[in-house]
């Protein structure tokens, strides 16, 4: 999944997250939005705080593994006992089985 951890929202509660835009960042946001010129710095630079997780942030690897969780248990998964990054789903047809490293899912499937 190219781009997973962007798919995360970062929680509204608890400790934020800021990131600091080098000069040349706020300057192509400011080119983008003249609005965000008042967020500038007297030093050019520009503090934004993270609605989505980028890769690097603590909580992003979690956030994205709640999130992929969620989503393969309402289309049927079920959470294997012996390792919480193997999914499972039994049909007629025989068990699809899905494995999970960190943004890498691999799918096991009889057809």
């Amino acid at each position: 999944f190219p781009g997973a951890f962007l798919n995360c929202v970062m929680p509204r509660e608890g400790p934020q997250t800021y990131i600091r835009l080098k000069k040349f960042l706020s300057g192509v946001m400011v080119a983008i939005d003249p609005r965000f010129s008042r967020f500038v710095g007297p030093s050019g630079t520009m503090v934004a705080r993270l609605n989505r997780a980028l890769y690097g942030c603590v909580v992003a690897a979690k956030l994205w593994y709640e999130l992929l969780r969620k989503t393969l248990e309402s289309i049927g998964f079920s959470r294997s006992p012996a390792d919480m990054c193997v999914f499972a789903r039994k049909e007629e047809a025989g068990t699809t089985m899905c494995s999970v490293h960190v943004d890498d899912v691999k799918l096991f499937a009889p057809n």
